[in-house]
């Protein structure tokens, strides 16, 4: 895995300044920092208004990459279940997939992408996680596939697209699955679907899956609307045979807890 990221991890239960202090006792960088949208090279503990619950906080990360960034990551991971981070259901996991190298007619092709496999995602994530305020659904818009692909077909620019897919009332919100705002001010795709944990294999298997499915995205010749969104076809985006194997679980698991 090339493509650099970042991820935004909301939870609750631990002070900032204790998680700060385990942080960096595990060799992970930490600054507990006021409320800030800034890119640093370091890990900051900020707080965020839309959680509820004792000691709020959302632990944001550097620009990350490869193996050291899955490392970090896994890290950091272990360290907040050691300390007895918890999430309740207004926290997320959010990863930035870096996109400052992508056209917009790739991009077009990541927005197609989702629309196809939106349901896909779906089927991995709790029913919290399939449509809310903060991670609105984007293929509903649309009666039909076809006419989602007209939309993102016909949008002639950035912001035209951002309308195509995190438009409310005319105007691009991003609270939604997949965020294009990001793009403005971080050069990044956001996927905001994932529900808040702070267990590493499921931080790491999302990371795995999302920078995948981008990179598919962009490397495709071309995304038809016609063919079913198959599950396997979505999993078919990572070659790591663990990833596919989680997700397969996930998707049995969460099939179950609502048959």
């Amino acid at each position: 895995m090339s493509r650099k990221f970042g991820i935004e991890i909301e939870a609750t239960g631990v002070q900032m300044a204790e998680v700060a202090a385990a942080l960096n006792a595990a060799g992970i960088r930490t600054y507990v920092e006021g409320y800030n949208h800034s890119t640093k090279n370091h890990w900051k503990i900020v707080t965020d208004a839309s959680l509820s619950g004792q000691y709020a906080f959302e632990l944001v990360s550097p620009i990350l990459q490869g193996a050291d960034g899955l490392c970090q990551v896994d890290t950091v991971g272990k360290v907040l279940t050691a300390i007895g981070a918890k999430v309740n259901k207004s926290c997320g996991l959010h990863v930035h997939v870096d996109a400052r190298d992508i056209t917009n007619e790739q991009m077009k092709r990541v927005c197609k992408m989702w629309m196809k496999y939106e349901s896909c995602f779906d089927s991995v994530m709790p029913e919290s996680r399939k449509n809310n305020a903060f991670c609105m659904g984007i293929r509903t818009k649309y009666a039909t596939l076809d006419a989602a692909f007209k939309a993102i077909d016909a949008a002639r620019n950035l912001g035209d697209l951002r309308v195509a897919m995190n438009g409310v009332h005319g105007h691009p919100s991003r609270y939604h699955k997949l965020n294009l705002e990001s793009l403005l001010r971080h050069g990044t795709v956001e996927f905001r679907q994932h529900s808040g944990t702070v267990e590493a294999a499921k931080m790491l298997n999302w990371v795995e899956l999302v920078t995948a499915f981008v990179d598919c995205a962009v490397t495709a010749k071309t995304i038809r609307a016609t063919g079913a969104d198959k599950f396997e076809n979505l999993m078919a985006v990572t070659p790591v045979p663990s990833v596919r194997k989680f997700y397969r679980e996930r998707r049995d698991y969460f099939a179950g807890a609502t048959a």
